[in-house]
Parts: structure tokens; sequence; C-alpha cells
């Protein structure tokens, strides 16, 4: 989340100064991503950014907000 927050950063966003981050974490647990997914698309946010299988619940829960995902592997 650090470097997540840093590029915000960089492009002139900074959490709690002029942007909020609404942060949700299945924790392993990917059943639990439809009722994540849902809870930002009732909450209006503006982009959606997951990693991984996030994606796919995001897709399903909207047409209308823009989805921003990463795959692939950390760097070392």
């Amino acid at each position: 989340m650090a470097e997540f927050l840093l590029g915000l950063k960089e492009i002139g966003y900074v959490e709690r100064q002029n942007v909020a981050v609404e942060y949700r974490w299945a924790e392993n647990q990917n059943d639990r991503l439809p009722v994540l997914a849902a809870e930002l698309v009732q909450k209006q946010v503006r982009v959606i950014g997951t990693l991984g299988t996030g994606a796919m619940a995001a897709k399903a829960a909207t047409t209308a907000i823009p989805i921003v995902f990463l795959i692939g592997e950390a760097a070392a």
C-alpha cells in the first residue's frame, strides 16, 4: 500500500488531504469479493483498484466505475 500511496502523491493526490481511499480486504476469502465490490459501488467511488481475482468481482458489480487491477509478481 505504501507504493500505491506514494504513486498517488507523485501525481498530486494525498490521502486525507485531497483524496479519500476506501480499503476493503477479503483476507484470502474470495467468496467475500462480491460483497466488498458491492459496498464500493454503493459508496459511489470514482475508481476501484484491485489485485488479481478481485477484478472479476468488481466487473460483475459495476459497468459504470472504472476498474484498475494488477496481476503479476511483486518486485523482489
